[in-house]
């Protein structure tokens, strides 16, 4: 699982783990320290989420938040009926253009397969891929904070109609 592979990577690794003691298989070894972080409130999420180097996060408005930390994330997709999640998940993976190691991670959190993760995470992490998944997350997230907001879009909208009439 994801405790095991983070303990075999070759460097140390803090694993921030939110709401209490940390479940039995998350218990540090190797390089691996496990550190019990409190709940925060949603004021302070985003600043848990801007100090770390790697964040792992589960549903939209957490994606939405990781996103603007401009660092590298791996989105545990909400589970849909039919497994219609694993379609939204491709279409963000296509969208976000990470790295193919990052986005080999980022399928294997989202099935029930511990031995994908604990393949797939050293090679997300290991050069050259983590550079380019660092880079790759600072433009991604460069790239939303130039596209026009709703509000604004809504506007040019509903100018756009009236002009029309």
């Amino acid at each position: 699982g994801l405790g095991a592979a983070l303990a075999d990577l070759d460097r140390p690794v803090w694993l921030l783990v939110p709401g209490g003691a940390p479940p039995a298989a998350l218990r540090g070894q190797g390089g691996l320290r496990v550190v019990p972080v409190p709940f925060v409130p949603q004021s302070r999420f985003d600043e848990l989420l801007w100090c770390c180097d790697l964040n792992f996060v589960r549903g939209e408005d957490s994606l939405v938040r990781a996103t603007w930390a401009g660092a590298p994330l791996v989105w545990q997709i909400y589970r849909q009926a039919q497994d219609a999640h694993l379609d939204k998940l491709e279409a963000w993976l296509a969208r976000t253009r990470w790295p193919a190691p990052a986005a080999a991670l980022i399928r294997a959190w989202n099935r029930p397969d511990d031995r994908a993760v604990a393949e797939t995470l050293p090679a997300a992490l290991r050069e050259p891929a983590w550079t380019r998944w660092r880079a790759r997350s600072r433009a991604w997230c460069a790239e939303l904070a130039g596209q026009p907001d709703l509000g604004q879009d809504l506007l040019d909208f509903c100018l756009r109609r009236h002009q029309t009439r």
